[in-house]
């Protein structure tokens, strides 16, 4: 509550390991991680972190992102499902179907939705994905097979870059100014290492 200088510890009341967390508010977030069994769970608060509360998702999965607008909350992960839905801030989770990724063994890894209707998931070895109904369809946007996304972030519908590395592992930050449709790929030489996360752009 002051930037930084102190901090509380907030029982979770689970064992997971997490992995992201996303607030629609000062009080309302969620929080999404690794499990080592089926019916994987997520955490869900309305008082700001004081008190969480366990979501059932009935899939076993292990989730690596989450994002919400409003009561709308999409994550994204592996397991047998990839990515599930809510439209009633977690009371109810529905798998989301999205196409396999043209490299086996890629692993989504990122997820943002700009509006209600455009959306965007990303991960390693080629793997971007869009969808402009919801998430009811999807579409691959061409990215080099040889890029691996960790995560992303869009400012607007168009603009928008994902953090993440080439498969020389040589750090990289790749950018679209066109939804997609164009990417440019920023970062190189020695001393670079992975980008794990990226939450903003200026």
């Amino acid at each position: 509550q002051d930037g930084g200088t102190s901090w509380i510890s907030q029982p979770s009341g689970t064992e997971q390991q997490f992995e992201k967390v996303f607030f629609i508010d000062q009080d309302q977030g969620w929080v999404v991680g690794r499990a080592g069994y089926a019916g994987n769970e997520i955490l869900h608060t309305i008082d700001g972190g004081v008190t969480w509360e366990k979501q059932k998702t009935n899939v076993d999965s292990h989730f690596v992102d989450v994002q919400c607008i409003d009561q709308n909350c999409w994550t994204i992960g592996s397991g047998k499902v990839a990515m599930i839905q809510t439209i009633d801030g977690g009371l109810t989770w529905q798998p989301v179907t999205i196409p396999k990724n043209k490299e086996s063994y890629s692993t989504a890894n990122g997820i943002q939705f700009v509006t209600f209707d455009i959306g965007y998931v990303v991960g390693s070895r080629g793997m971007a994905l869009k969808t402009i109904d919801g998430g009811l369809t999807w579409s691959y946007l061409p990215v080099d097979s040889r890029w691996s996304f960790n995560d992303i972030f869009f400012i607007d519908e168009n603009v928008g870059c994902g953090a993440g590395y080439t498969g020389g592992r040589a750090g990289r930050i790749f950018c679209t100014a066109d939804g997609g449709t164009t990417w440019k790929a920023w970062g190189e030489g020695s001393g670079m290492y992975f980008f794990y996360g990226i939450t903003g752009r200026s």
